[in-house]
């Protein structure tokens, strides 16, 4: 991972128009058609990766703890 970005956009659109990563990586809870930005990392020759949930782990939790907040 070379970087990660909170953002308050709806959708990530502008960022990644503006860095093009080489792979967006997703939770398999979605599918390649439903990631936003999908077709635009894909028409650059980069690659969507959809990677198994963990149980028990979340963004949002995660996110939560480091501002030391509880769900």
């Amino acid at each position: 991972v070379d970087m990660v970005i909170i953002f308050s956009e709806d959708t990530p659109i502008d960022l990644i128009e503006a860095i093009r990563p080489d792979v967006l990586v997703k939770g398999a809870d979605y599918t390649v058609n439903t990631v936003v930005g999908a077709d635009l990392v894909q028409s650059y020759g980069g690659r969507v990766e959809l990677f198994a949930l963990e149980p028990g782990h979340s963004t949002t939790a995660t996110i939560a703890r480091l501002a030391g907040e509880t769900c």
